[in-house]
């Protein structure tokens, strides 16, 4: 059992033997989620130019206007946006997005 009050002060409080503390173990955390949602906007923004045939910009715009009208969520465990209906993902719904 981990008793914090059995433990002299100073003495380290991670459980880890290899020296890294839990702040680092943190920093890892949040660096690969961090990355997944960079990853999940690329892929947005790929799908859209690949359905719409539009610039990267526009891509970009339509990732945007669908966050800002919450009709795409982020799934961070898949690094992906989900969209909330699947009709927001067609051509002309893109298009509207873009152009909003």
């Amino acid at each position: 059992m981990n008793d914090i009050r059995a433990r002299p002060s100073g003495a380290n409080t991670s459980d880890r033997d290899d020296g890294q503390s839990r702040e680092g173990m943190t920093m890892e955390g949040t660096k690969q989620i961090a990355q997944r949602i960079v990853n999940a906007e690329e892929n947005f923004i790929e799908t859209v130019q690949a359905i719409t045939g539009c610039s990267r910009e526009e891509g970009e715009k339509a990732l945007n206007t669908m966050r800002k009208l919450r009709v795409i969520k982020l799934d961070v465990a898949g690094g992906r946006y989900m969209a909330k209906h699947g009709a927001f993902m067609e051509a002309d719904a893109l298009r509207n997005a873009i152009a909003y």
